[in-house]
């Protein structure tokens, strides 16, 4: 009886270390960040620019993920959990989804709500990190 229970009891911890392995290597490629306040504050200033909106990683340009626009499109490498959230994110009206690249490909997102910043109407997709938007109110 006593063998049995400690099988059991070595199987539970080893399930229990294999979901604490899956959660870490699965919330490790989720590179979602928020800069929504940064971004608000940055793109109504004089001089509207993202360029110090994210510091934490290097990146050398911003793509803007439209609401119902397929990731595939920027052309960046995206890891498959980042191209799952990418996806859903787009699947919301409210919502422009900045992606801060570098070299090709993905380092970061962020959601940003159109009734604070709308990317929407501006031309373009791909910016470079020191680009200066010319926003419509």
């Amino acid at each position: 009886m006593t063998m049995r229970r400690k099988d059991l009891m070595t199987m539970v911890a080893a399930m229990f270390l294999l979901l604490m392995v899956t959660l870490t290597f699965s919330c490790c490629c989720n590179n979602k960040i928020d800069v929504e306040h940064e971004v608000a504050s940055a793109i109504h200033s004089d001089k509207p620019s993202l360029e110090h909106v994210y510091e934490d990683e290097e990146w050398d340009s911003v793509y803007i993920l439209l609401p119902y626009q397929d990731p595939h499109q920027l052309g960046l490498r995206i890891s498959d959990s980042d191209l799952k959230s990418l996806k859903n994110l787009s699947l919301a009206d409210q919502y422009c989804t900045l992606i801060f690249g570098h070299k090709g490909g993905l380092v970061a997102y962020s959601a940003i709500k159109r009734s604070v910043v709308d990317f929407s109407n501006i031309k373009g997709r791909k910016f470079q990190r020191s680009y200066v938007f010319q926003m419509k109110d």
